[in-house]
């Protein structure tokens, strides 16, 4: 091959390499975002900075996330799947209230919350197994708990399908909630909640066989067929505070 053809096809590589990074440049700046914190590597943005592009009408991510230092936000958008999402997030990461029906293409490195509530999701399979912070899964479609992470700050699963806690988190140290679900046991539920509370309220549960050994905060379970008392509950489980008390904590303070 002449050097006037090696030369002619690397300008047109070139050529092709600049025209690219200005399409991605133009999307950034459609979406808001700053293209002066992003650094383009063959077609993937890496972004120095937080990602909010919530409340966009977004039907897809229009470019390719690699690393993102800060948040990276796409809530309350039409999304139905996460393709384009970084596979590193600084920080939290939020794609609540979107139409997503699996965690597929999800980061597998969130430095914080994991929040993927009020979907449509069946399956937690591609999450990430370690969550730093607060993991939402609740008002989905979830039928099992199999995929999800093994170790979370807090978790919500409330107000979901779920008959069993089986595959769900083993270590967590805050609130654990599983509220609202079709639920006949507590077994797969963690041995203990050293800073945190536990709810099973509004379930079909019988017995409370499977719930943490011990709740350093307040045991949550009203309106289940058993009609547990707090003798009930202080037999199966060790709680420092209060057994159903009035006042509970909203599930976005979990």
């Amino acid at each position: 091959m002449s050097i006037e053809i090696v030369s002619q096809l690397l300008t047109e590589v070139r050529n092709s390499s600049n025209l690219l990074e200005e399409n991605i440049i133009n999307k950034l700046n459609l979406l808001g975002l700053d293209p002066k914190l992003a650094v383009i590597h063959n077609g993937v943005v890496d972004y120095n900075g937080d990602v909010s592009i919530h409340r966009k009408n977004l039907s897809e991510i229009p470019v390719q996330f690699g690393k993102v230092t800060g948040f990276f936000i796409c809530y309350e958008n039409n999304l139905t799947s996460l393709k384009g999402c970084p596979h590193t997030v600084g920080a939290g990461f939020y794609c609540s209230e979107n139409k997503l029906t699996s965690l597929k293409y999800a980061p597998q490195r969130v430095n914080g919350d994991f929040d993927c509530s009020f979907n449509n999701l069946t399956s937690l399979q591609g999450c990430q197994q370690i969550i730093h912070g607060v993991f939402r899964c609740d008002n989905n479609n979830l039928t099992s708990l199999q995929g999800g992470p093994n170790q979370v700050g807090a978790f919500n699963a409330g107000y979901n399908k779920l008959t069993s806690l089986q595959g769900g988190p083993k270590s967590i140290t805050g609130t654990y909630t599983v509220k609202n679900n079709n639920l006949t046991s507590c077994k797969g539920a963690p041995d203990k909640l050293p800073r945190g509370s536990f709810d099973c309220s509004s379930n079909n549960l019988t017995s409370l066989t499977g719930c943490p050994k011990y709740v350093d905060v307040s045991f949550y379970c009203y309106n289940n067929p058993g009609n547990f008392t707090e003798q009930d509950v202080r037999s199966v489980c060790d709680v420092d505070g209060k057994i159903n008390p009035k006042a509970f904590v909203p599930d976005q303070f979990i």
